[in-house]
């Protein structure tokens, strides 16, 4: 990075003079530093240790920064369990005011990690080492309790003993304060490792955690109580007796979440005795009792709005107060459930027009409203109705911009969808955004303008005839970003032709693999993972390419592993995307 200063003397501008990252004050030193480290929690690989490398007297000066990045690069390249658990040990060793930083860097390395198809054993056990190394600092331990929990809940799954949910739970009741927020995703965590192990007796186990309050005891019971399987088929009423407890819970949250999982269990119930309908009605019947205007939009999702409900007369006020997409939800989950005879339909055409009005006035998400309105509509068996939405929807598009309009008409047609009268105007129309939306981004000189257009023409790769072109028009774009922006875009694309390989040629494909190679290695792998499928063909030139690609960057990635120990700070770069103007 270059700092420039000018200086005028009589009549006459001398030009900028560079000055060098050494001559800057040690204290914007330490925050440029400080900032490079930042940057390394997601991505050590853009500017790990290495760019320390080179100055050792900038490293002396920037000894504590250097300590860091070293210890966060450990995390990253960790291959193993033993050689994990060194580096979160090694986390203690790291100074005191960025042991933060190398903490939050540690979950990043582990979901890298996890998302990296490793083996479940092997995650788990990276994970249960870092619940027993916890830092001692009680904020900052309990941080790690929420990010751990996160974790879970978004990793877990079939092959995981879970073991981990009991120790969080463990580690989490050692806070008598716990917050209300952390408290019911630890219990959405239980029931993830209920669920797995449906057993009476870890059930116990789990709410004899010491330290646990009262009340989330008495929830924690119940919850094992809704989830577990006996032997013996619980009956009517001892599923009734469930209900009555979950509704003496005061946290309306967390009894929404119960009532769900003695939903789910009554209608399992329902498939074998019919008497349970009944029991389902009745959660329905308590989960309608939930007011919350947060919680509202999910219980109109699960409660099915079918002929004879009475909150069927109230849907239109209800729909009315929640915001546009959030309505749309609701009817999204809904539209099978509205009585297929005329009465029935009327209603759902009365709450679609609403919506339609109000969703207007919410410019910034009008366009999603409608691309769903579209999609939701192809399940309507009423032909009549579904081309009254189409014609609605396609009326609505035309006062969007190119990219909007382009999203909103890219659905794929069906059969009897949008139906023969409004085909030809629908193609039409699509046709003329796809151009509209390519000339923009021609003109296109910045990257923020230039979102939104390639966004908008990868969801059109799908259209028949169009793909070269779509893609030709994007990957001369591409120049306009950075490269994780690259990364990312090309992802999108590569992922779009993989669900739709119709329209693939070969030498779309090698085109991808040549602007992947482009990249820099560490934003390589994911996208890698997705032109695999469009490379099945193990004789086809496409796998030969990508796997001379792949070598490569596991060569350029060990290059930088191999990295000696850092000597100084190179200077960041002053490259970025132009302003948008």
């Amino acid at each position: 990075m270059h700092i420039t200063s000018a200086s005028q003397g009589s009549g006459s501008i001398h030009p900028p003079q560079p000055l060098s990252f050494e001559a800057l004050p040690n204290e914007l030193k330490q925050t440029i530093a400080d900032d490079i480290l930042n940057r390394l929690l997601w991505q050590p690989e853009a500017g790990g240790p290495e760019v320390f490398v080179g100055n050792a007297a900038l490293a002396a000066q920037l000894a504590r920064q250097v300590a860091a990045s070293a210890a966060i690069k450990a995390l990253w390249v960790a291959a193993d369990v033993p050689s994990f658990r060194r580096a979160v040990d090694a986390i203690d060793s790291a100074p005191q005011e960025y042991k933060s930083q190398c903490w939050q860097a540690a979950w990043h390395a582990l979901m890298a990690f996890a998302s990296a198809n490793a083996k479940a054993p092997v995650v788990e056990a990276m994970l249960a080492h870092m619940l027993e190394h916890l830092p001692e600092n009680p904020a900052l331990r309990l941080r790690q309790l929420r990010r751990a929990t996160a974790f879970l809940q978004r990793k877990a799954g079939v092959g995981w003993s879970l073991s981990s949910a009991t120790t969080i739970l463990r580690r989490c009741a050692e806070y008598p304060d716990l917050s209300p927020g952390l408290w019911h995703r630890l219990l959405e965590l239980q029931l993830l490792h209920m669920s797995y192990h449906p057993s009476a007796y870890r059930h116990w186990r789990i709410a004899m955690t010491a330290g646990l309050a009262a009340a989330q005891f008495s929830q924690l019971t119940l919850l094992g109580d809704c989830v577990r399987r006996d032997p013996v088929e619980p009956t009517p009423r001892a599923l009734r007796g469930l209900l009555a407890r979950i509704e003496r819970i005061a946290d309306p949250a967390i009894r929404l979440t119960l009532f769900g999982v003695l939903e789910s269990r009554a209608m399992w119930q329902r498939r074998l005795r019919p008497e349970f309908a009944d029991v389902q009605r009745e959660v329905h019947q308590a989960m309608l009792k939930l007011t919350d205007p947060a919680l509202r939009p999910r219980v109109l999702e699960i409660v099915p709005f079918q002929e004879g409900h009475a909150e069927r007369d109230t849907l239109l006020q209800e729909l009315a107060a929640m915001p546009p997409l959030a309505a749309m939800a609701v009817l999204d989950r809904q539209f099978l459930n509205f009585a297929p005879d005329a009465e029935g339909m009327d209603l759902l055409r009365q709450c679609v027009d609403a919506l339609l009005e109000r969703s207007r006035n919410a410019a910034e998400t009008h366009p999603a409203l409608l691309h769903k309105l579209a999609i939701a509509s192809r399940q309507l068996g009423d032909e009549a109705l579904r081309l009254h939405i189409a014609a609605r929807v396609l009326q609505e598009s035309a006062a969007l911009g190119a990219a909007d309009r382009l999203t909103v008409l890219t659905i794929r047609h069906t059969a009897s969808w949008p139906g023969d009268a409004l085909r030809p105007d629908w193609e039409s129309a699509q046709r003329a955004a796809l151009a509209a939306t390519s000339d923009l981004l021609r003109q296109a000189k910045a990257a923020c303008a230039a979102r939104p257009l390639m966004l908008a023409m990868t969801n059109a790769l799908g259209l028949q005839d169009s793909r070269d072109a779509v893609l030709q028009a994007q990957r001369a774009a591409l120049s306009l970003f950075e490269p994780e922006r690259q990364a990312e875009l090309l992802d999108d694309i590569a992922f779009q032709c993989v669900v739709d390989p119709l329209a693939m040629e070969e030498e779309h494909t090698l085109q991808l693999i040549e602007d992947c190679g482009r990249l820099p290695f560490y934003l390589r792998p994911r996208l890698l993972d997705t032109l695999g499928y469009l490379c099945s063909d193990p004789e086809s030139p496409g796998a030969t390419q990508l796997a001379a690609l792949q070598q490569r960057t596991r060569q350029e990635r060990q290059a930088w592993i191999d990295l000696p120990p850092p000597g100084g700070i190179a200077r960041p770069s002053s490259h970025g995307e132009p302003p948008c103007r």
